[in-house]
């Protein structure tokens, strides 16, 4: 069979011009004929698996801190030595951070915004224990630290918290 190209005209009912080109085709099925219940089912899996992906990248989008981080210019030294910023936060809350650091003897809590909150301990033996406890070298990205990946609630990815010493530069703008 050949399908042949036909002006506007004969498509509204009026008289073939027969000036296209021949396309030729291969034989049709219906769409009913040419999918069996198997391969139906596998579009449905596969469109299933397609949704649970793009809802894990919604998730993942959601998952980042909504403020960026504040980074140290490199070779500072003039750290805070009783204070630890972290970072990441966005999913947490301050009965979350008390509970993660009262085994380190901290005071109180500064939160700098959504994201990072400054930790401060009553020495500085506290703040670098629970910074060395809580979180391994990001030696790539001196002078932070990260954490385990920590599970929020089923409805967000694994996230992790990236701390620091903090310095007199990490406060509320």
């Amino acid at each position: 069979e050949e399908i042949v190209g036909r002006d506007i005209d004969a498509a509204a009912g009026k008289p073939a011009k027969s000036s296209g080109r021949a396309i030729p085709t291969a034989a049709r099925k219906s769409k009913v004929e040419e999918v069996s219940e198997e391969e139906d089912d596998d579009d449905e899996d596969e469109d299933e698996e397609e949704d649970e992906e793009e809802d894990e990248v919604i998730a993942m989008a959601a998952a980042q801190p909504s403020q960026p981080r504040n980074e140290v210019e490199p070779g500072t030294k003039d750290f805070r030595e009783n204070a630890v910023h972290v970072y990441g936060l966005d999913f947490l809350k301050t009965g979350h951070m008390e509970e993660i650091f009262s085994q380190f003897n901290h005071k109180y809590i500064e939160w700098i915004n959504d994201s990072c909150e400054n930790v401060i301990f009553k020495s500085a033996a506290s703040a670098k224990k629970a910074l060395e406890s809580l979180s391994f070298p990001k030696t790539e990205d001196e002078p932070w630290r990260r954490t385990p990946d920590i599970m929020v609630s089923e409805d967000v990815p694994p996230i992790f918290l990236q701390m620091r010493l903090a310095t007199a530069g990490d406060v509320k703008k």
